[in-house]
């Protein structure tokens, strides 16, 4: 057989991924340790901590073909003391008075989660297919909103959804 009667596709590499940037969001942003971001990891950190201990998690994994992004929770607890390590909520937890809501409203983070979904999807190449959530207690409440919310409003499915003690809120 020659070399001219043979048909050569040129393979396309994935498209690059663009580190997200959106101003209402602190988070930590980690390429996949081998150099290959196919899967992007969501962590939501639980009542009380911040996104750090889940960005050493993410990378602890070593999980191969993935990008992490470990956001901070955007409220900052009240009712601490001084002295105490400042701690974030992803919604409001206690009333003014310090008692337990009994039903507790994550619209306004869920908005917020929802837009940076949108651009990491539209501005950063990633497929909805390929995003995984992961949230732990009161971030797990908020991956499982947004994974339902997403579903429900752009009628695509995200990749997973995990919750650790976590419950939907809905």
């Amino acid at each position: 057989m020659s070399m001219a009667s043979l048909n050569v596709t040129q393979i396309q590499q994935p498209k690059a991924k663009q580190k997200p940037s959106l101003d209402t969001l602190v988070f930590t942003y980690s390429s996949s340790q081998d150099g290959v971001d196919e899967n992007l990891l969501i962590l939501f950190h639980g009542f009380g901590d911040t996104h750090i201990p889940f960005v050493k998690l993410a990378k602890s994994l070593k999980l191969p073909q993935t990008a992490t992004l470990a956001i901070r929770a955007p409220e900052l607890i009240p009712f601490l003391l001084e002295d105490d390590p400042q701690g974030f909520q992803w919604y409001s937890t206690y009333s003014p008075l310090g008692e337990l809501l009994p039903n507790p409203n994550p619209s306004s983070t869920l908005e917020d989660l929802t837009r940076l979904l949108v651009h990491l999807v539209e501005e950063c190449n990633w497929s909805s297919e390929r995003i995984h959530l992961f949230g732990f207690g009161q971030g797990g409440s908020i991956a499982t909103e947004l994974g339902l919310q997403w579903n429900r409003t752009h009628r695509k499915d995200l990749g997973s959804v995990i919750t650790v003690s976590g419950p939907l809120l809905s």
